[in-house]
């Protein structure tokens, strides 16, 4: 029983994989030196729709983080728990 109690109270925290999506880097259109108007246009365009794509990204790696901290908090809860009743199986 000792044996069980202290594997259980030395485990290790629980932890989340950040998805590769989150740690991609941005790509972020750069014009060319002497821009058309129409270069404008689709560096307006596509520079949007990166800033977007990169924003879900960002999202996803916080919301990642997030949940960890939260797996974490439970699992110091659960481990403070078992530590006051060690009899107790929870």
């Amino acid at each position: 029983m000792a044996a069980r109690q202290a594997q259980a109270l030395t485990a290790a925290p629980p932890q989340i994989e950040t998805p590769a999506e989150a740690e991609a880097r941005c790509e972020i259109y750069i014009l060319p030196l002497d821009p058309t108007l129409a270069d404008l246009e689709v560096g307006y365009q596509t520079r949007g729709a990166q800033l977007m794509a990169c924003d879900g990204r960002r999202a996803l790696a916080v919301s990642a983080h997030a949940r960890e901290h939260e797996l974490e908090a439970a699992w110091l809860r659960l481990r403070e728990a078992r530590a006051r009743r060690p009899w107790w199986p929870f």
